[in-house]
């Protein structure tokens, strides 16, 4: 069975509706609830890294992020 983990960072998938506007706050175990009704074959993991908007992620984020995708590769198959 293919594994596959999604490295969340917040962002507007992530978001819902705040008083200033969209806010990260929908969890990555919520996405993955969709994603494994649609593909049963497949086993999702998933890591927070971030609750931000994609907007405020600056160069030292993605460092963390690179970071987190080479510790991850030798675990899964593919990185979201």
């Amino acid at each position: 069975m293919k594994q596959i983990k999604l490295l969340a960072t917040g962002g507007t998938i992530n978001s819902l509706p705040g008083d200033a506007g969209l806010k990260p706050r929908v969890g990555s175990e919520n996405l993955l609830q969709y994603l494994r009704l649609i593909y049963e074959d497949i086993t999702f993991t998933y890591e927070d890294v971030f609750q931000m908007d994609s907007s405020n992620i600056q160069p030292e984020h993605w460092k963390i992020i690179a970071n987190k995708v080479y510790e991850s590769l030798p675990d899964c198959d593919g990185i979201l």
